[in-house]
């Protein structure tokens, strides 16, 4: 494909680390495959497993066009019909959406993800979250050009509205997670001012809770798409 910059740039889940490496070029390749080595390790030992290692989640896909529900009523209807992502769920949100598309008149809804038996992306692994966010620090290059390389281009899973160096931007990162740090820069003036005098302080701050936080919260992968195809 075309390398063509700047322009938007933005990558799915794991893509995300994927995008940040091979487009915007602020991390190495070999830091890339350690980075998503350690968060899959994260991911798979926050997990309650049974004495074969066995979890009791799995993934599915469901295309809730299909049977007449919108965008912005997916959330309440699977919270209506299961405990999204566990086992008994997933056999209940298949045979419900099964029915709806018998009414409705729609092409099949939901489709088993095989292999997978880790609720990614769920406030679940949000224990995991201080973990994750040490190794990040750990490993990111100490220097990175966030002004040239990142700022309004850059569209992280988390808030999927274009990276800013700025306090609304920050706020958009506590809209959606509790996160302490961006609480406590925000909170309080000299706290915040720290950051803001050191683009180094101030990115990695940013960065490093927007990907700390991606696993353990929900892709706004159509919102990003508004962006980058609007």
């Amino acid at each position: 494909g075309a390398d063509i910059w700047p322009a938007y740039f933005a990558g799915h889940s794991l893509g995300e680390y994927n995008a940040l490496s091979s487009f915007a070029g602020v991390i190495p390749l070999e830091t890339v495959i350690e980075l998503v080595f350690h968060r899959g390790s994260t991911m798979h030992h926050l997990i309650p497993r049974d004495a074969k290692g066995r979890s009791n989640y799995r993934m599915g896909a469901l295309r809730p066009n299909q049977f007449g529900v919108g965008d912005d009523g997916v959330r309440e209807y699977v919270e209506s019909v299961s405990k999204a992502g566990t086992i008994a769920g997933l056999k209940a949100l298949k045979a419900d959406s099964a029915r709806r598309v018998a009414e409705y008149g729609g092409k099949p809804a939901f489709m088993l993800v095989p292999g997978i038996d880790v609720p990614f992306h769920s406030t679940l692994l949000r224990k995991g979250v201080p973990e994750f966010r040490d190794k990040l620090d750990a490993l990111l290059p100490k220097h990175i050009d966030y002004r040239g390389r990142l700022v309004g281009r850059y569209i992280p899973n988390l808030v999927a509205v274009p990276f800013e160096m700025t306090k609304e931007f920050a706020a958009k990162i506590l809209e959606v997670v509790p996160s302490e740090r961006i609480k406590a820069a925000l909170d309080d003036p000299k706290v915040w001012d720290s950051y803001a005098e050191d683009d180094q302080k101030l990115g990695r701050l940013l960065l490093t809770e927007l990907l700390s936080w991606q696993f353990a919260s929900p892709v706004r992968w159509i919102e990003t798409q508004a962006l980058l195809f609007g």
